[in-house]
């Protein structure tokens, strides 16, 4: 289903055209451990929290990004094609924008592609799941239970028409820190992932594929770790 194999592809390489420069990369942050270095650039480790990498993680004006043309028209094509009624909910993640959160090294980290177009991020409203990505799409929310004073199951409506449930869990609110957990309509798992709150993201080192100003091919590397759910 296209929600979960989105929400869990790691876009590690992309398929770019770039060119050796004979003039110094200009890397966009500190270069605190490097795990790659090529002629092109460099793929590495920072707690620099001036990167731009951290402003496209946390947009700093969220309408502009999710309540585009683009989407109100797909809203409204779902809505005659599928004669879905829009139903506006009162729960803890109206207005919450959220984006994955990795492991490296036994710890929380973030990741910073070169080409952003393969990067998915996900927005809330009271009525609304919008996948914020280059071909992004928007899910209904059709129902909202409490499971706990920290977790609530969003009962969802794909852009297919089809229902599933994600269940939210808050972990660690100081950090910003959340379980997603997918299942289908009869409660099977289908996949969990940690996300981190935007706002929250300049809490965590990232890992940045870097080549200055051009989009990074550095083949099939990978430097996360499965995250261990056993605390979570």
């Amino acid at each position: 289903m296209k929600y979960f194999l989105v929400l869990l592809f790691f876009p590690f390489s992309v398929n770019a055209q770039i060119e050796a420069s004979n003039d110094k990369i200009e890397y966009q942050a500190r270069r605190d451990s490097i795990l790659v270095q090529t002629e092109f650039g460099s793929i590495y480790y920072t707690h620099d929290t001036t990167a731009v990498s951290y402003d496209y993680l946390n947009p700093s004006q969220i309408d502009s990004t999710v309540f585009t043309k683009f989407y109100k028209e797909m809203q409204l094509e779902l809505q005659r094609k599928f004669y879905i009624k829009t139903k506006h909910f009162k729960h803890p993640f109206i207005n919450s924008h959220w984006t994955n959160l990795y492991q490296f090294n036994n710890s929380f980290c973030l990741y910073g592609p070169s080409d952003w177009m393969g990067h998915t991020e996900l927005f809330f409203t009271d009525s609304l799941l919008y996948n914020l990505r280059s071909d992004g799409d928007l899910e209904f929310i059709m129902s909202v239970s409490t499971i706990s004073s920290n977790a609530c199951e969003f009962e969802l409506l794909n852009y297919w028409n089809e229902s599933y449930f994600l269940a939210i869990r808050i972990v660690d609110e100081n950090r910003g820190i959340a379980t997603f957990e997918w299942f289908d309509t009869s409660h099977k798992s289908q996949g969990k992932t940690c996300m981190v709150q935007s706002e929250k993201v300049r809490k965590f080192p990232i890992i940045i594929y870097d080549c200055g100003n051009q989009k990074c091919a550095f083949g099939d590397v990978n430097f996360f770790e499965p995250i261990e759910f056993i605390d979570y």
